[in-house]
């Protein structure tokens, strides 16, 4: 690269890489953004495929075929660009977000600026700037580049966390983590037990449900299920060669086990120079102020570790909040404050007894976590009105999933909004 600009370098093309991309332009920050597959969406690129693609590169996305989005289109959008969709729905279909995002990229002309279908295998500190080392897969060559910042936007779903439960190694049915999970026939006339109560359980326990023999979800909680057709069961205790066995002494017999027990943080692509680990469960991201920069080396930072939170909203903040430091717009408190802050938070985590899977969710500090990051990097924060939204979808989610994509939501102002339940189902 040739230019007077500090130059960044962006990891992936998804919600996050995509707002790292348009505003650096706002910023006068030159960029190029690196990208795994041949298109822009991240998680929203839908692949028929499993395992590892033709390059033998492992399959990023974890979509299946009939994924609808479990929040509502106005905590999807990004600021400045609404989200038309044309269903008469507030949850649209993985392809609907999908050409949001290619509309988006193509409206604030951000093409250009994408190196399709390169794969970033080193980022290391070298002097005073970010060196990367990246393999073209079109033609099998290796690059270097060189840059003065890095945006970190390659997601949270590459790497299944699959547990170690007994057992498992002896089963005789079919075993495999949601990430490689596609279409629902492979539930029909099957008894199919799902494990986990995230969102990925819940919905693929209904995915069963609708073609299955018998669905059973199992998850630590002993909430029952709030789906027709499901049957909750507690945890496994051991997994036999036809059957389950469950926590209460009770057992199954099991055609099909997926687990939706998460994934793991994964960052193979950083050397040690960057400063940055992952704890060993592959949960938390070591070393982070306000969790997204590296406290370390804080050229760096990550944008969208968070769940369930208002994600375009977010991952556009934390992009502007970072090229307002890079740019020495706002400074960075000292690194032993930094330290201290990371400490407060951990500490306040373990107070609350908040397990490492969940070190990341967002929902119950989402507004406190807005306020302090816009008061910080003195930008303004988003419409109250959105909290309210997003709220309104996490109780409907967690009480009655079945009811969640037949509401609408109309915003009225920055404060109000109408919602309305349709008639028709899911």
């Amino acid at each position: 690269m040739s230019t007077n600009k500090p130059q960044v370098a962006i990891i992936g093309c998804g919600y996050s890489g995509l707002a790292g991309i348009r505003r650096c332009r706002e910023f006068g920050v030159d960029c190029v953004a690196f990208e795994l597959a041949n298109e822009v969406g991240g998680l929203w690129v839908y692949k028929e495929e499993i395992g590892e693609d033709e390059y033998g590169v492992p399959i990023q996305t974890s979509l299946y075929q009939s994924v609808r989005t479990n929040s509502p289109k106005q905590t999807l959008e990004f600021p400045d660009f609404p989200f038309i969709t044309k269903e008469d729905t507030c949850y649209p279909r993985h392809t609907e977000v999908g050409r949001y995002l290619n509309e988006f990229s193509q409206h604030f002309g951000l093409l250009p600026k994408i190196k399709f279908q390169h794969y970033v295998t080193c980022i290391k500190r070298v002097a005073d700037q970010w060196e990367l080392l990246v393999t073209n897969l079109r033609d099998g060559t290796n690059e270097t580049y060189y840059f003065d910042g890095v945006m970190i936007c390659n997601g949270h779903t590459a790497k299944p966390h699959m547990p170690n439960v007994k057992g498992s190694n002896r089963f005789k049915g079919r075993i495999l983590h949601c990430h490689d999970y596609r279409r629902n026939d492979i539930f029909k006339n099957k008894k199919v037990l799902i494990v986990g109560k995230g969102p990925s359980g819940i919905e693929l326990a209904y995915e069963s449900s609708l073609v299955a023999m018998a669905t059973y979800i199992s998850c630590r909680s002993e909430d029952g299920s709030s789906l027709p057709k499901v049957i909750s069961k507690p945890k496994i205790k051991e997994i036999k060669e036809c059957q389950v066995i469950f926590t209460d002494e009770s057992q199954e017999f099991v055609d099909i086990i997926v687990f939706c027990t998460g994934y793991q943080y994964y960052f193979p692509f950083l050397d040690d120079s960057c400063g940055i680990s992952v704890d060993e469960d592959g949960q938390v991201i070591n070393s982070l102020y306000k969790h997204f920069i590296n406290i370390e080396q804080p050229t760096m930072c990550f944008i969208g570790l968070f769940q369930r939170t208002i994600i375009s909203f977010l991952f556009d903040l934390q992009v502007q909040a970072f090229l307002k430091i890079f740019t020495k717009k706002i400074s960075l408190p000292s690194k032993a404050e930094m330290l201290e802050w990371l400490k407060n938070e951990n500490d306040r985590q373990k107070r609350n007894n908040i397990p490492k899977n969940r070190y990341y969710h967002l929902s119950a500090n989402i507004v406190e976590y807005f306020e302090d990051l816009t008061t910080f990097a003195r930008l303004k924060n988003i419409p109250p009105v959105l909290f309210k939204i997003f709220r309104q979808n996490e109780r409907t989610y967690t009480e009655n999933f079945y009811e969640l994509r037949r509401w609408n939501f109309e915003i009225l102002d920055d404060y109000n909004y109408k919602a309305t339940l349709k008639q028709t189902e899911y």
